[in-house]
């Protein structure tokens, strides 16, 4: 995983507490990464580009649910990018657990987002249940709701239709579960 690297970029800035790291290997790119703030410090989402969500459990059972952001595909690369952007996540769960058990004496754990069901490849949703916040993570981006209408209206203007959004699953997450 040497082909990971952290670093900065002063021309694009999404959150505070963002970070960036850069994969030096085929396929090239640059991605941001930040915390979802799951309480009164939620920011809604918009943003366009590949996503991955990676919900990490530190070592003393907090979870942080992290979206890591492609910002800037260098070689246009579409069929291994998914790997790579798991690869990434790997990568910077290692990094945490590091950290983790340093500071807490265990190693924390990792895993993804649930896809919304078999007949929608690449989509996921994620219920913030205490703050009632919805969640689309899709192949062309990443977009927050207030409503489940409004997200379901949105689904459809992907081109999805009503029979593949008919039954499926949300990633359930309650903030006082969260990382703040």
């Amino acid at each position: 995983m040497k082909e990971f690297f952290f670093c900065s970029n002063p021309f694009v800035s999404f959150m505070p507490g963002s970070g960036y790291f850069f994969h030096a290997g085929k396929p090239r790119f640059q991605a941001s990464f930040f915390t979802l703030g799951a309480g009164k410090d939620f920011t809604h989402l918009d943003y366009p580009g590949h996503n991955l969500f990676l919900v990490y459990t530190r070592g003393d059972g907090r979870i942080i649910i992290i979206l890591l952001l492609i910002i800037q595909n260098i070689d246009r690369a579409t069929t291994k990018l998914e790997a790579s952007l798991q690869q990434a996540a790997a990568w910077y769960a290692t990094c945490q657990n590091l950290e983790d058990e340093k500071k807490y004496g265990k190693r924390g754990t990792y895993h993804f987002l649930a896809e919304f069901n078999v007949l929608t490849p690449g989509l996921s949703v994620i219920h913030l249940e205490g703050i009632d916040k919805y969640i689309v993570s899709h192949p062309g981006g990443v977009k927050s709701f207030d409503k489940p209408q409004a997200m379901d209206e949105f689904m459809v203007s992907l081109g999805y239709n009503h029979l593949q959004l008919e039954m499926g699953h949300y990633n359930v997450y309650a903030p006082k579960d969260l990382q703040k």
